[in-house]
């Protein structure tokens, strides 16, 4: 999957990215998808689906979070979003972190 070379910073895609929760912290690999929007049943309704994004912290949000932390979102590569999902800094996005100490991904 190539990367984007210029990302519109109003209009959230769906795709592989990366960004840091605190200056100086580990990268955090976050997946922007597509839903199926559902009525109160559950069922598939009959409206554009929902753009979700996926951390490794098991949370899934929603449109008006996604609107804020989009233009710090960096776009990258299926392989570098599997080496962050699995690397050693994984969950500890939140610390600062001297990268020079840490293993490399690659």
């Amino acid at each position: 999957m190539a990367v984007p070379s210029v990302k519109d910073i109003t209009r959230p895609a769906p795709g592989l990215y990366k960004r840091r929760l605190v200056k100086g912290g580990a990268w955090q690999p976050v997946k922007l998808f597509l839903q199926p929007a559902l009525d109160d049943e559950g069922r598939r309704a009959d409206r554009a689906p929902l753009l979700c994004m996926w951390t490794p912290d098991a949370t899934t949000h929603h449109r008006g979070h996604i609107l804020d932390v989009w233009p710090g979102l960096h776009p990258i590569t299926q392989r570098e979003f599997d080496a962050l999902c699995h690397g050693p800094l994984v969950h500890r996005a939140r610390e600062k972190v001297d990268l020079s100490l840490e293993p490399t991904l690659f």
